[in-house]
C-alpha cells in the first residue's frame, strides 16, 4: 500500500480533517501512542472510518441490529465472519469494511442496509477520534487500492452531526466519560428503596459487565439515549460505572477541554461545539427497559452448557445470571443431544474433555443433525495448542473459550453469538 508521510504538526485531530479535503482518494492515517485511526475517502467523500480498537467487535455488534441478518444464526456464516478476523494480517486495515462487502456479495444482506450500517460504524469511530487531544501527530496518507465503495458521505454535512452528538455526550461528563464504561447496580437493597421491585430486579440481572454500547444493542436502543436514561440513577449512586475493558480503555474520554479545543478549521467550523448546556436528562423510568410492558415481548436467549464438572456449571450460571438468558445445565454428555433438540437453544457451550462422549464427539453429532446444525457451538477447553483448535474446527465448532475464563471472557463470547 503506497504511503506518504506528512510532517508532524502541533494541532488537534479535528484540524487534520482538512487533509481529507485535499485527497481525491486515499486514507488519512493518524497514530497516537496507543491506537491507530484510518479515515477513507473516495472522490472527496467519506467512505469509511475505523480504528484498531477491536473493529470486528464493533462490526458484529452493529450486524446484530439488522433484522435481515437473522441468518447470522447459521453457524457456517458465523464461522466464516469470525475466521475473516482470525486470518486478517496486522497490516490489513480494511478487514472489517471488506467483511461488509463480502456479506453483500454473498447475498446475506442488501447494499442499502449495509451502507447505513457502515455510516453508523464510521460515526462511532469519528466520535472518539474527535476527542483526541491536541498534540504532535504522525500522519500518513495511504493509497487504498481496490476498496469497493459501500457508502459515501458528504463531509460538510457529517461534521455538524458529529459535534451535536459530542455536545450531548459532554453534557453527561465527567460522570459518564466513555460509552464503553460498564454500569453496575451498587446494591439491590438500596435500589429497591428508590425503584420499583420490577425495575430493581431487571437492573440487577442486566448490569453484569456489558458496556453502554453493548447494552444498547441488547435493548435495541441508541447508546446516547440509554446513557441519558441511566444518568439520574448514576447521579444518585444507584448505578456505579466501571472502567472500559481493553482495548476500549485506550480510547480518549469525554472532556470539556478536548471538545473546546477540537473545533476544526474552515470549511468545517460550522460543525463546531455549540454553546449552552443541554436540557436536563429525563428521569429514569421503567419503560426503556420494558419492565412494565408485555413480558412476552422481551427477548430471552436460551443457552445450553454441557460439562461434567458441577463447579464449572455453577460458575457459568453465576456469570450469566441475567434476565435475558435462560440457562440449561447438562452434566451427562450422553443425554445431551436429546435435551438440546427439545430446548432448541440459541447457543451451546460445550466442554471438550468429558467421559463417555467428549465435546468433539458431541459437536460432530450436533452438526449432523438437521435440527441443530445451525446453532453456534463454543468449545470450552483448557487446551491451548493448535492441534486442539484444529480438532475443534474439524468437529464443527463455531468458536472456543479457554479455561480458566473470567466473566468478561464469557460475556464477550456469548454476546458475539446472540441473535435477535
Amino acid at each position: 500500500m503506497q504511503e506518504t508521510c506528512i510532517a508532524p504538526t502541533h494541532c488537534s485531530p479535528a484540524e487534520l480533517v482538512d487533509q481529507l479535503a485535499t485527497l481525491t482518494s486515499g486514507c488519512l492515517h493518524v497514530a497516537d501512542s496507543t491506537l491507530e485511526w484510518f479515515i477513507y475517502v473516495q472522490r472527496g467523500q467519506l467512505v469509511y472510518a475505523t480504528n484498531n480498537a477491536d473493529p470486528f467487535e464493533r462490526l458484529e455488534r452493529y450486524l446484530k441490529g439488522l433484522p435481515q441478518m437473522s441468518d447470522l444464526s447459521n453457524s457456517d456464516l458465523r464461522t466464516q465472519v469470525r475466521q475473516m478476523e482470525q486470518e486478517t494480517p496486522p497490516e490489513n486495515f480494511t478487514a472489517d469494511y471488506q467483511a461488509l462487502r463480502w456479506l453483500i456479495d454473498q447475498g446475506h444482506c442488501d447494499g442499502a442496509s449495509l451502507s447505513n450500517l457502515a455510516s453508523k460504524m464510521s460515526a462511532e469511530v469519528l466520535e472518539s477520534y474527535l476527542l483526541l487531544p491536541e498534540g504532535d501527530y504522525e500522519v500518513h496518507t495511504r493509497s487504498m487500492g481496490e476498496l469497493p465503495s459501500i457508502c459515501q458521505l458528504e463531509l460538510e454535512s457529517l461534521w455538524p452531526r458529529m459535534w451535536e452528538r459530542l455536545d450531548q455526550w459532554n453534557a453527561m461528563a465527567p460522570r459518564i466519560n466513555s460509552p464503553y464504561q460498564r454500569p453496575y447496580l451498587i446494591g439491590e437493597e438500596r435500589a429497591r428503596q428508590k425503584l420499583s421491585p420490577k425495575m430493581a430486579d431487571k437492573l440487577s440481572r442486566l448490569l453484569l459487565g456489558f458496556n453502554f454500547r453493548q447494552l444498547a444493542m441488547l435493548l435495541q436502543q441508541d447508546e446516547l439515549a440509554l446513557c441519558r436514561r441511566f444518568a439520574p440513577l448514576i447521579n444518585e449512586g444507584i448505578i456505579v460505572l466501571r472502567e472500559p475493558l481493553s482495548p476500549h480503555d485506550r480510547l480518549p474520554r469525554l472532556s470539556q477541554a478536548y471538545i473546546k479545543t477540537s473545533e476544526p478549521s474552515a470549511p468545517f467550523s460550522s460543525g463546531g461545539p455549540r454553546s449552552g448546556p443541554l436540557s436536563s436528562s429525563p428521569s429514569a423510568d421503567s419503560s426503556f427497559l420494558n419492565v412494565d410492558g408485555d413480558s412476552s415481548q422481551q427477548r430471552t436467549w436460551k443457552i445450553v452448557c454441557i460439562d461434567d464438572s458441577p463447579t464449572v456449571l455453577r460458575e457459568i450460571q453465576r456469570f450469566l445470571q441475567q434476565e435475558i438468558f435462560e440457562i440449561t445445565m447438562i452434566d451427562d454428555s450422553q443425554k445431551a443431544l436429546m435435551k438440546i433438540i427439545s430446548i432448541k437453544p440459541d447457543l451451546i457451550l460445550l466442554d471438550a474433555s468429558m467421559p463417555a462422549l467428549d465435546g468433539y464427539q458431541v459437536c460432530t453429532m450436533i452438526r449432523k443433525s438437521s435440527l441443530l446444525k445451525h446453532i453456534p457451538v463454543v468449545m470450552v477447553t483448557g487446551n491451548k495448542g493448535l492441534l486442539d483448535r484444529a480438532r475443534a474446527k474439524m468437529a464443527g465448532t463455531t468458536d472456543y473459550l479457554t479455561k480458566p475464563f473470567t466473566q468478561k471472557d464469557l460475556l464477550q463470547i456469548v454476546l458475539r453469538y446472540l441473535s435477535d
